[in-house]
């Protein structure tokens, strides 16, 4: 998103979103519209911050995290069919180191994204 724009994270969220849906025993496409929304907003910061910056790299990482918990358990909320053993709006030490996880490994992510991207546009 803070690369390419918003249609670009919204649409590759979406798909991402429905391909993880398609294997998952969950409520079908709710990945897929909570990916969408947060590729949409995150998309909204494409000149507002420096991508290339780790803070900003850590910090929307973490907050799309915290959309994404909070979006899905709203879902599921209101509706509990196929939610199985998930508990809307509670906080698991689980869950917590999922999203700690997430944000640490963020930068080097986008390193690896990055120079990827690099080597593409060099040689193709």
């Amino acid at each position: 998103a803070l690369t390419r724009g918003q249609m670009s994270a919204q649409c590759m969220g979406f798909i991402l979103g429905l391909t993880w849906d398609a294997f998952s025993t969950d409520v079908f496409g709710v990945r897929a519209v909570m990916f969408a929304v947060i590729g949409y907003f995150a998309g909204m910061f494409i000149r507002s911050f420096d991508k290339d910056q780790v803070f900003t790299q850590v910090i929307m990482v973490f907050v799309s995290s915290i959309v994404y918990w909070l979006g899905f358990s709203l879902i599921y909320f209101i509706v509990p069919e196929g939610s199985g053993n998930y508990t809307p709006f509670a906080v698991s030490t689980y869950g917590s180191l999922k999203i700690a996880l997430t944000v640490l490994l963020a930068p080097a992510v986008f390193l690896v994204l990055n120079s990827v991207t690099k080597f593409g546009r060099k040689h193709i």
